[in-house]
């Protein structure tokens, strides 16, 4: 196996929130080293491969790093990832929740995951992940259960995740972001993830920052709302700058 070491950083989500994007744009940065193309998921799907396995993906000078949007919905992502790598930051992309639970919709629609219309997967959510959350506790991967699939409104209940990766790894070591902001070109939005990683902050390549073109219809959305148990509004607080 390779000799690696531990990345400098990690998108870890959320899932259809920009993450691939973000990572090609850092991937084009002249301070970037070799940066993985593909999703990792060690620390949800892969951990028994061990920390050598993972550490081998990166190397040489230059800030490296990978994007794994599981691992912010994973509940034991955190506590690895924060044992394992004692100085990697992680990065969270959040986009509304709404859009964000359409574009999974949509995304699984497309793989033949999801059966169901929008409105009546959103409505059959709760049945279908009932125990799902204490199956993962125990060790289970999860890859392509209903965790992983079926969780389109769980995942953009966005605060009590970031707030288990901010106790595991500590606060200064986890980056909230709008997708939305990051994606226009909102300069604050881009200086804070590059500041984050000590690279120039001058901006972005934008030819990778391109949002989901995944529309959601006005009225949909209006019927989607009273599906989601918190206020979708709410994640823009965990992403102004601190």
């Amino acid at each position: 196996m390779t000799p690696g070491r531990d990345p400098d950083f990690v998108i870890v989500g959320a899932q259809r929130c920009g993450t691939t994007s973000l990572l090609a744009a850092l991937r084009d940065d002249p301070g970037a080293g070799s940066i993985p193309t593909d999703e990792l998921h060690f620390f949800d799907f892969q951990y028994e491969l061990g920390l050598d396995w993972y550490r081998s993906h990166f190397s040489g000078p230059g800030l490296v790093g990978e994007s794994s949007p599981y691992y912010l919905f994973h509940p034991l992502a955190p506590r690895r990832f924060g044992s394992d790598l004692v100085e990697t930051l992680a990065i969270c992309v959040l986009r509304d929740p709404i859009e964000r639970a359409f574009s999974q919709w949509q995304w699984n629609r497309r793989r033949g995951r999801e059966p169901l219309d929008f409105l009546e997967a959103l409505d059959a959510e709760p049945a279908r992940l009932v125990g799902e959350h204490e199956r993962m506790l125990t060790g289970d991967t999860g890859r392509g259960k209903p965790h992983q699939d079926w969780s389109y409104v769980a995942r953009g209940d966005y605060r009590p995740q970031v707030e288990c990766w901010r106790e595991a790894c500590g606060h200064d070591r986890v980056l909230v972001v709008d997708a939305h902001a990051l994606f226009v070109g909102d300069r604050v939005a881009q200086a804070r993830v590059l500041g984050f990683l000590d690279l120039d902050t001058a901006g972005l390549p934008p030819r990778h920052l391109n949002a989901s073109t995944d529309t959601l219809p006005d009225d949909l959305r209006a019927r989607a709302a009273g599906r989601f148990t918190y206020d979708p509004s709410g994640f823009r607080d965990l992403c102004s700058a601190e």
